[in-house]
Parts: structure tokens; C-alpha cells; sequence
């Protein structure tokens, strides 16, 4: 998990379901697991998701490091702190339009007020990296967007 800024300090997110469910006992086969699993959940079952919404504050490089992203901040040295709650309400999201929308959509976490951008080399390198995958998306969209060519043929 990165750390983002917030305002003059710097923290970390964490976000933890209300309706904690079982894992599943077998892995999923399907590659698009979580988004079957999502729109069966608010769709077909009716229901809505909340969760809980965390930050951390920095408070050292020794304890809460910025730049080790596998050192775990303890709630010990800094203590988690709610300050939201998201809630999801029931709907359908799963159709083609939609899916078509969500293709285009370029997701980063750059995507944000100067306040809380994110912080370190690990998020210097998604911005990069988001940047291309979408840029890639989109040409790959565009090739299937295009309009079909007459056909000529070639003379030798």
C-alpha cells in the first residue's frame, strides 16, 4: 500500500468491508471474478455494500516508512483513524454499454487534488505505468472502433 499526502502530513488508506464475507473455498476460474462477484452482490442478491475508510499518519521513517512498501505501518505507532464510510447502493452496472465506458476509463491514483497525491518511487512509477496501460487501451479500442475499408485490389 503507498502512501498518499494529506494536506502537510503524509498517510496511508485502507478500506475494510462492513459485510465481511467467507473467501471461497477453490479459486475462481473465471478472470473476471470480482466484477461477477460484484454485480451478483448488488444486482441479483439486491444488496448494498458499505466500507469502512481508514488513514494512517506517517510518523517516521523507522516505524512508518515511506519508500518500504513491504514494512506494515502498526496500528501500535500510528493507529488507524476512520473517516468515512462508503456505500455502494444496489444497481446494475453489469451491461455493454457500461462495459464499453469502463474500458476508456483511465483509473490512476494521480487523479486527485494536490493534497493528497500520492508520495514515494513505487507511486512516481504507477503514474507512468497507469499512463501507458490506458494509452494502450485506448488504441486497442480505436482498432475495433474503426470503420471498415473498401477493399482494392493489388495489382502485381
Amino acid at each position: 500500500m503507498a502512501p498518499f499526502k494529506f494536506g502537510e502530513r503524509i498517510v496511508k488508506l485502507s478500506v475494510k468491508s462492513q459485510q465481511p464475507e467467507q473467501p471461497p473455498e477453490t479459486l475462481p476460474e473465471s478472470e473476471n471474478y470480482l466484477r461477477e462477484t460484484l454485480a451478483k452482490y448488488l444486482t441479483e442478491e439486491g444488496r448494498e455494500a458499505f466500507f469502512d475508510f481508514f488513514i494512517q499518519f506517517y510518523v517516521d521513517d523507522e516505524k512508518t516508512p515511506i519508500e518500504d512498501h513491504v514494512t506494515e505501518w502498526q496500528e501500535a505507532d500510528s493507529p488507524f483513524i476512520k473517516v468515512a464510510t462508503l456505500h455502494i447502493p444496489s444497481q446494475k452496472f453489469d451491461f455493454e454499454e457500461r462495459k464499453r465506458l469502463d474500458e476508456g476509463i483511465l483509473f490512476s491514483p494521480w487523479h486527485t487534488l494536490l493534497d493528497h497525491e500520492p508520495v514515494g518511487s513505487v507511486n512516481l512509477s504507477r503514474k507512468r505505468l497507469y499512463s501507458e496501460l490506458a494509452k494502450y487501451r485506448r488504441e486497442q479500442i480505436a482498432k475495433r472502433l474503426r470503420e471498415p475499408e473498401p477493399y482494392v485490389a493489388v495489382e502485381d
